[in-house]
């Protein structure tokens, strides 16, 4: 239906454009000549390749931040993961502390669960082991997380003031993102 809409548009444009009188400098309509078309501009960028330009404005801004900052358990990477359950993958973007702190909470959770398994057993009944303390233990390098992330805001705002190529980057990445949404939503975003 919508190329149909298009192509009505589209010759509705052409039929105005080659009868439609033009005004002349006297205000008399005067007629284009014959075999003239006048030239309608139309741009609308899709969604898509807007949220391409805003994932590439926020690489760059990544790529940027990572080479200059101080700390890099701070560098942020992004990648398509599929969650579980699902079949549609997505684009998470995260800091590297992020993934250090899951990955070291899983191993100890690992290493409580296989250290309450009996002795030389190939099976492991999961079912008797208490968890609750191999759960705490897990926590415990999740705790750093909201302090890590205090720093990564604090390293970024540094960043925006003191280095041009950050502070492009990042103006770069807000004007991408504001007109995506803005996009998306149908209204300017305040």
């Amino acid at each position: 239906m919508r190329p149909l809409a298009l192509l009505t548009l589209g010759t509705a444009f052409l039929y105005l454009s080659t009868t439609t009188p033009i005004v002349g400098a006297q205000g008399a309509p005067t007629v284009a000549p014959p075999g003239t078309v006048d030239e309608v501009v139309v741009t609308r960028q899709r969604l898509s390749s807007m949220r391409r330009e805003l994932e590439h404005a926020q690489e760059d801004l990544y790529k940027v931040f990572n080479a200059n900052t101080s700390d890099h358990e701070l560098d942020m990477h992004c990648s398509q993961e599929m969650p579980t359950g699902s079949r549609v993958s997505r684009r998470v973007c995260r800091p590297a502390f992020v993934d250090t702190a899951t990955s070291q909470g899983a191993w100890d959770l690992m290493t409580y669960m296989l250290g309450h398994c009996p002795q030389n057993s190939a099976i492991c009944p999961v079912n008797d082991i208490p968890l609750e303390m191999g759960a705490a233990l897990a926590q415990q390098p999740l705790g750093k997380i909201p302090f890590m992330a205090k720093r990564l805001d604090q390293e970024m705002e540094r960043l925006v003031r003191e280095n041009p190529d950050v502070a492009k980057a990042f103006a770069n990445y807000q004007g991408k993102e504001r007109a995506y949404h803005e996009a998306l939503t149908g209204q300017a975003k305040k």
